[in-house]
């Protein structure tokens, strides 16, 4: 401990090799491994994937509101006065009956007849 007049006494000796007015020792740190850097750098990416979809691709239909869908990027335009483009037949359990629908109406422009309902939805 100092004096009142700020000096060392005689009996004062410095712990570990350095004086009090010293800051004491930083601890060494080993840089992290490559294991480390990359489940951190899975985790960013996970991350940023998830934020991508739950900000981006995410669309809230609200209480009283529903979602219809228009497909602009078509190459035809649907035959007549036309205007709704049908519902597609399940794939799965009329496959023949998907295939002339894909035919006819997969590349037309026009309202999709099918309607989402309230909900949260990330597939668009």
């Amino acid at each position: 401990m100092a004096t009142t007049d700020g000096t060392e006494p005689d009996d004062f000796k410095p712990t570990r090799g350095f004086r009090r007015s010293d800051p004491p020792p930083i601890p060494s740190r080993r840089p992290p491994s490559w294991g480390a850097r990359i489940v951190a750098l899975i985790l960013a990416l996970a991350i940023l994937y998830a934020g991508y979809f739950w900000f981006i691709r995410r669309v809230v239909v609200g209480p009283g509101e529903v979602l219809v869908l228009l497909k602009k990027n078509g190459t035809q335009t649907l035959p007549g006065d036309q205007i709704v483009v049908p519902r597609p037949p399940d794939a799965k359990a009329d496959p023949a009956g998907f295939d002339a629908w894909r035919k006819r109406y997969g590349d037309v422009n026009g309202i999709l007849e099918q309607v989402h309902l309230p909900g949260t939805y990330f597939g668009f």
